[in-house]
């Protein structure tokens, strides 16, 4: 998992909150903790989370980005609160509401809204003591800025995350979302599969269409030798 956030500003904190590992940004420095296996209870995070001094300081800001896989992009147009329950029950079935606090991020001028859930032990932790952080999900900063960028520049582009166990992958063209998915990942050769198959899939051209990748050295190097336009970017 990446450090998060690339604040220089002594009164702003950014953490994260991942089952493959718990990072922060606060003025200017970075830490990553990575774990040997995932931990979907948050438990082992927010432990480490309470031992990092730097955390508990006074900051004027803070924002924290949830990274967990229980999420759904839905056209804004045609979403309400009231249907985020029978959203995710739709896409996963199996989802014990009882145990997740429904949360929801709204992409502002693409007509979008993600819908994730949150650990409720995690999302108590973080109230009671983040209680005026500005909370949003991981994959919504990626397809936010992916849309952006390729309405900037009005072209096709290969946004990915690289996260613990999980690839982040968005693909835009002029501003219009084309793919929004996870793939789940454990070495080099399984991003690289993914990768290709997406360029494959969507007739993308290795030599013209950019590939911005935010994730370790190991993924951004293997890319690098394969795409020819390969940028770097932190979330």
């Amino acid at each position: 998992m990446l450090e998060t956030g690339n604040n220089k500003n002594q009164s702003v904190l950014s953490i994260r909150f991942s089952a493959d590992g718990f990072s922060f940004c606060a003025g200017g420095k970075q830490k990553n903790v990575k774990f040997t296996k995932p931990d979907r209870s948050f438990r082992r995070a927010m432990a480490v989370c309470m031992c990092e001094g730097d955390v508990w300081e006074e900051y004027n800001t803070i924002t924290v980005q949830i990274d967990d896989d229980m999420s759904s992009l839905i056209p804004a147009s045609i979403f309400s609160d009231q249907e985020c329950n029978e959203i995710l029950k739709f896409n996963y079935p199996t989802l014990d509401f009882s145990k997740y606090h429904i949360h929801s991020d709204y992409l502002e001028g693409f007509d979008i809204t993600n819908v994730y859930a949150v650990n409720n032990d995690l999302y108590n932790f973080i109230k009671e003591n983040f209680p005026f952080a500005e909370t949003s999900h991981i994959f919504s900063r990626l397809v936010q800025e992916s849309l952006r960028s390729s309405r900037a520049k009005d072209n096709r582009e290969l946004w990915i995350n690289i996260s613990g166990s999980t690839m982040y992958a968005s693909v835009t063209k002029g501003g219009a979302l084309l793919l929004a998915n996870r793939f789940p990942i454990s070495t080099a050769g399984d991003v690289l599969y993914w990768v290709g198959s997406i360029y494959n899939s969507y007739n993308l051209s290795q030599q013209t269409v950019p590939l911005w990748i935010s994730g370790d050295t190991i993924y951004t190097d293997a890319l690098k030798e394969r795409i020819a336009v390969c940028n770097t970017f932190s979330l």
